[in-house]
């Protein structure tokens, strides 16, 4: 389901919003090759996504806009490996390398929600000697407030369970210029 409003441009402003909702029905695997995959095989998680943009004329000249973007956390399940060597020196696996099982329905480890915050700031400039053409330069602002949520995290049974493996890029100021002809 998703729910979206917009106030075009029309004046000095304009903003999008928008709310999207997803309920989750699918085989985690696209076919089960052994009985292994019949534990905990479908993902029945929601996945909710809200996004914020808009933008004003200031004075000079100037342009400024913003993106607002939250998304719910990164779901995931525990799973257990079985190695086909004993470690304690036991019996080894007849017909197997290694087994991996999932231990928990899928969605039972998510990570936190998390919003990211960019922004621009812009001025074109018309060069009426070269007759259309025009020059804009511009500064973006990426992750405004320097979140650091985490993407994705090791889901394996074992000492690095839960170890966060890939966060949000830091802020990264770009400057940018284009020309028009």
């Amino acid at each position: 389901v998703e729910i979206t409003a917009s106030k075009r441009t029309g004046g000095r402003w304009f903003a999008n919003t928008s709310l999207l909702v997803t309920k989750n029905h699918r085989w985690i695997e696209a076919y089960q090759e052994t009985p292994n995959s019949n534990n905990f095989p479908l993902d029945l998680t929601w996945a909710v996504s809200y996004r914020l943009a808009g933008g004003y004329q200031l004075p000079f000249g100037l342009n400024a806009s913003a993106k607002y973007q939250w998304f719910t956390g990164t779901a995931g399940q525990r799973t257990t490996i079985y190695r086909a060597a004993d470690p304690a020196g036991g019996p080894a696996f007849p017909s197997s390398a290694t087994i991996t099982l999932r231990s928990d329905q899928f969605g039972s480890d998510q990570l936190p929600s998390h919003g990211i915050t960019d922004a621009r700031v812009a001025k074109t400039i018309a060069l009426s000697v070269l007759g259309r053409s025009r020059l804009s330069l511009n500064v973006d602002m990426f992750n405004v407030f320097n979140s650091n949520a985490a993407f994705s995290q090791r889901l394996v049974s074992g000492p690095t369970f839960g170890y966060l493996t890939a966060i949000s890029p830091p802020r990264v100021l770009r400057f940018g210029a284009t020309f028009e002809f």
